[in-house]
């Protein structure tokens, strides 16, 4: 994964929008931009992944424009995909127009003419980009261009999950984790590629394995919604998601765990961080427990100790005592002596992973 960053307050006032302006050209899609704003202002992260590029950005409000000049003097062959999350975006094609607004979508492709305005509300623009190669779409190049110039659905199934892993890939800290990175990428693309898929009706252009990302990603947000729904099991998710119980188990078979088990360890991940949590103080184990799905207290207790190494309460315990620690460093040496067991915290923290 590359990253770049952008901050136009760190420079000059003069060079601010050419620097934006550079930055757009060279790691999005080539565009002529212009700007009223007296200070112009814009934050930037860019990461580039092997087919996916995403930037999570804040700018002051522009027009753009890209011509058939430009498009026949470089055609990249991408489409970019906007995710606006405050101001509004609108696009114009030869015979087109199309507004997005607050976690709505429009894209757009290199190889089509089009003039954009972005306004700000009340003056800043925030936007999710995705840029993705045309030949990372197994779909018919003459079908994609009617998703161009148009404001997509994505409040809903695949389109709301595919901006949810673009968010995700832009506003995540991978720096100690790049080939999770690069999953979540892949997923995102195979995600991206059944939505646009379902949009044109025509499925059975995706390949296999994009289709079994996608629908293990979708089984996976199923299964997150849910967690604390004692009665969720593998037959009901299989039902949701029409397949059979034996063909999930099968997609399940190479994460290395059972579906089962997937949901107990998410639904400890929960408790664990609930119990962890400061304004979550007064609340009662078995309260937290329930919330997550745990209907059996010992069950609980003995699920979370197996886990964690330690019972919740202590676990809730020593949690308060790091936060005392990281607050007053002075009682680091009380608790060593108070607390012989204080090691089971860095137990349970391993066992976070």
């Amino acid at each position: 994964m590359d990253e770049t960053v952008v901050r136009t307050e760190e420079l000059p006032r003069g060079e601010r929008f050419e620097v934006w302006h550079e930055m757009t050209k060279n790691s999005l899609l080539a565009t002529d931009i212009y700007s009223d704003a007296a200070d112009f202002q814009a934050t930037a992260r860019v990461r580039g992944f092997s087919d996916l590029t995403v930037a999570d950005m804040v700018f002051s409000p522009l027009r753009s424009r890209r011509t058939a000049r430009m498009i026949r003097q470089a055609d990249p062959e991408v489409f970019q995909l906007s995710l606006v999350r405050r101001g509004k975006c609108i696009l114009e094609t030869a015979d087109r127009r199309a507004g997005a607004t607050d976690a709505e979508i429009i894209a757009l492709s290199s190889s089509i003419p089009f003039q954009g305005y972005a306004h700000g509300d009340p003056d800043l623009i925030s936007d999710v980009a995705l840029v993705v190669p045309r030949r990372a779409l197994p779909l018919p190049a003459d079908r994609l261009a009617t998703l161009t110039g148009v404001r997509l659905p994505a409040v809903d199934g695949l389109g709301k999950l595919t901006t949810r892993y673009a968010r995700n890939l832009a506003e995540v800290d991978f720096l100690h984790h790049p080939a999770e990175a690069d999953r979540l990428a892949g997923i995102a693309l195979d995600l991206l590629t059944m939505w646009w898929a379902q949009l044109l009706d025509v499925t059975g252009r995706v390949p296999v394995e994009s289709r079994r990302q996608a629908l293990l990603a979708r089984i996976d947000a199923f299964i997150q919604q849910r967690l604390g729904d004692p009665d969720l099991t593998p037959g009901m998710i299989a039902a949701a998601h029409h397949i059979s119980v034996r063909q999930l188990h099968r997609l399940h078979s190479d994460l290395g765990v059972g579906v089962a088990a997937s949901i107990r360890r998410d639904r400890l991940e929960r408790c664990r961080r609930d119990l962890a949590d400061p304004a979550l103080v007064a609340r009662p184990v078995g309260t937290i427990a329930r919330r997550w799905g745990f209907t059996d207290k010992a069950h609980f207790s003995r699920a979370f100790r197996a886990a964690y190494g330690i019972p919740p309460r202590d676990y809730r315990v020593l949690s308060a005592l790091d936060r005392a620690e990281s607050q007053h460093p002075c009682a680091a040496g009380q608790r060593q002596v108070a607390r012989p067991t204080a090691n089971l915290a860095a137990t349970a923290r391993e066992g976070e992973g």
